[in-house]
């Protein structure tokens, strides 16, 4: 008989872990948890790192019941606020070094890269000539990125007009 797993044993309860608290907060550096709102109005969000900032947002939802959800107080809402300021710019660092990847990628490959003929296929040389205007016997790595972007707007239009109608 095969010996049974770990999780074969706690699903039919033969391992008792007693699991019980599984939704309480490690909460980071200089933070603890706290039960009373007065001393939560008085942790500064501004000047949080990031994890004492993660811990509070933890603390305030990681647990509640859903049923019972009430507006944000004024406090959670800054503190809300804060999270979404600190990921935007998280975000826009990211999409500069995304960037910055991308010019170096495109430099590297510039000259160097496979052209597709479509000097024989007839199909493919009038949606060259749709689009890209004249005689097109080739297309270049730098024609493919103007398409692709060009599919990418198409899709943003598209979308855009669903969600119109």
């Amino acid at each position: 008989m095969k010996e049974k797993t770990v999780f074969d044993k706690i699903y039919q309860k033969e391992l008792d872990l007693k699991l019980k608290n599984l939704t309480q907060v490690n909460v980071a550096e200089n933070t603890s948890l706290v039960d009373d709102k007065e001393e939560l109005s008085n942790f500064n969000i501004k000047d949080a790192s990031d994890k004492n900032l993660d811990a509070l947002l933890n603390l305030l939802y990681n647990g509640r019941d859903f049923d019972k959800i009430t507006i944000p107080s004024d406090f959670e809402k800054e503190a809300l606020g804060e999270k979404v300021l600190r990921n935007r710019i998280k975000a826009e660092k990211i999409r500069e070094e995304l960037d910055e990847l991308e010019g170096e990628i495109l430099e590297e490959v510039k000259g160097s890269t496979f052209t597709l003929d479509i000097s024989k296929s007839t199909h493919y040389k009038k949606a060259s000539n749709d689009i890209f205007g004249g005689n097109k016997q080739r297309i270049t790595y730098e024609d493919y990125l103007y398409l692709l972007d060009l599919k990418e707007k198409i899709i943003i239009h598209e979308a855009a007009d669903i969600l119109e109608s």
